[in-house]
């Protein structure tokens, strides 16, 4: 669901306020029902360090995951021309969505290996949400239809989507999920517990949307077939007037503040971000054909002893164009050295974590892939 390079960090005068704060605009990105007694990723008392993981199709095709706790390559082929998708549940666990070289949908992580048995369209992806009991997955079918699977979901929406295109799934703070998808019809659509939107927007070919929680609000940026970024929602702005690069689409995300930013491949290769902070070239050259993913960095803490917090942090994923994985935002910037497979593009996790220390003689460490980036 990332990137101003200098660190922002703000002091709270009363843990109430972060709770506050957390409860009503982080959790909408992470954790539907966000509570204390939910730690995504760290332990009480015991965890100083917690690594933001990268999911990616290497250039030998298969998956790896980088910094997480079964970091490596996997012994997983993924299609070519696709990318995964990946999350963290409300009991600390991992979980990547992609297409496998078989066609069909898995899911891998910390709990295993699952093949789905449901076939995907050649050339598409799956994007994944936490929701209160798990998680949904929307993908498209290799009928051409939107198909929602998970904890729970209507399996076949009967929905035609755009060939080539990916739908993006997001949990609203209420717990429901919204799909937002690239129709058959070359419109945006969503799809959700309020029914079927067309939101009459005509989307440019081989194109995805990405759709981000606000609360129980939604954002969505989209490469519309003039060639520009739009971003519409509950916040409704239309055209940024920013042109994009043919084939490749945007990656949202709502930082902790409530502000979105969205993160694309401009019309000059580069890497550009907009909304929060306003528009930036980071003059960073991505690969033709692929796409950024940007995701909110965002600490919380239960004890008076955490008086940091990253108000506007986030961090992107990219492929840059000499084909290696790099990352960049709040926190740092760097290769991976990792080749990545051509047309794919990488995914990195959100992440909203209450932090328990009691050892205060030790750091509490951030790490993005195997880089720790910020501390307290």
């Amino acid at each position: 669901m990332k990137n101003s390079k200098g660190v922002l960090i703000s002091t709270f005068k009363s843990i109430a306020i972060l709770s506050v704060l957390i409860s009503s605009i982080a959790s909408s990105q992470a954790s539907p029902g966000f509570s204390v007694s939910d730690n995504l990723g760290f332990q009480p008392g015991g965890t100083t360090s917690y690594t933001v993981p990268i999911a990616t199709q290497i250039n030998t095709t298969n998956l790896a995951i980088l910094a997480a706790g079964n970091a490596g390559v996997q012994d997983l082929g993924v299609m070519p021309r696709t990318s995964p998708s990946a999350t963290i549940l409300k009991n600390g666990a991992l979980v990547i969505a992609f297409q496998a070289n078989n066609g069909n949908l898995y899911t891998t992580g910390t709990q295993g290996v699952k093949n789905w048995g449901a076939g995907m369209m050649e050339g598409t992806s799956p994007s994944i949400t936490l929701t209160t009991n798990g998680y949904q997955i929307a993908f498209q079918a290799n009928t051409g239809n939107l198909f929602i699977v998970g904890d729970s979901g209507p399996g076949d929406t009967r929905l035609g989507m755009r060939r080539g295109t990916s739908p993006s799934i997001t949990t609203l703070y209420n717990g429901t999920t919204v799909t937002a998808f690239q129709a058959n019809t070359g419109n945006l659509l969503t799809y959700g517990a309020s029914g079927v939107r067309d939101w009459n927007a005509g989307m440019m070919a081989d194109t995805s949307p990405s759709i981000t929680a606000i609360g129980n609000l939604f954002q969505i940026a989209f490469q519309a077939n003039t060639g520009d970024l739009f971003v519409v929602g509950d916040r409704a702005l239309g055209s940024t007037g920013l042109g994009m690069m043919h084939g490749t689409s945007p990656s949202i995300t709502t930082l902790v503040n409530g502000q979105t930013i969205t993160a694309f491949q401009a019309n000059t290769g580069n890497l550009y971000t907009t909304g929060y902070g306003g528009v930036r070239n980071w003059q960073l050259g991505m690969k033709e054909g692929t796409s950024p993913s940007i995701s909110t960095i965002a600490i919380g803490g239960t004890t008076s002893s955490i008086i940091g917090f990253p108000w506007d942090a986030y961090q992107i994923a990219l492929q840059t164009n000499v084909g290696n994985l790099y990352t960049t935002g709040s926190f740092s910037q760097g290769g991976m050295d990792h080749g990545m497979a051509p047309n794919s593009s990488p995914a990195i996790v959100p992440m909203v974590s209450w932090v328990v220390p009691q050892e205060r003689s030790k750091p509490v460490t951030i790490n993005v892939g195997p880089y720790p980036v910020w501390s307290w």
